[in-house]
């Protein structure tokens, strides 16, 4: 298993200036994760439950969005990145929302055969 900042910068692979969504942003390998991102100069995405949208006002994130509900993220543009902490059953709608080109990070198990399907 990767930690936070090593997802974004060596998995991810973030850049300066790409949109990255971070999943999981309030526990301790999102944190990492958020910060490593934002050192690398990227527009970050904070993806927490929806009870936990105030709490993660505080992170130095440019947005917040609740992952844990479809109209959220049907809702959300694009990412040139996901790096994702939580995985299983959210692993195959984030893929979705990754732009041509873009890069699915993880910490964690995806489901057989979704990697396939983006």
């Amino acid at each position: 298993m990767l930690t936070g900042e090593q997802m974004v910068r060596i998995s991810a692979q973030i850049t300066a200036a790409q949109t990255v969504l971070v999943t999981g942003a309030l526990g301790s390998v999102g944190r990492a994760a958020v910060h490593g991102a934002n050192k690398l100069g990227a527009r970050v995405i904070a993806g927490v439950r929806a009870r936990q949208l105030s709490g993660a006002a505080g992170l130095q994130v440019a947005s917040t969005i609740a992952i844990d509900g479809e109209e959220a993220l049907a809702r959300s543009s694009k990412f040139d990145a996901v790096a994702d902490t939580i995985g299983r059953a959210l692993a195959e709608p984030l893929m979705a929302m990754i732009r041509p080109g873009g890069r699915y990070a993880y910490t964690s198990a995806i489901p057989d055969g979704a990697a396939e399907r983006h």
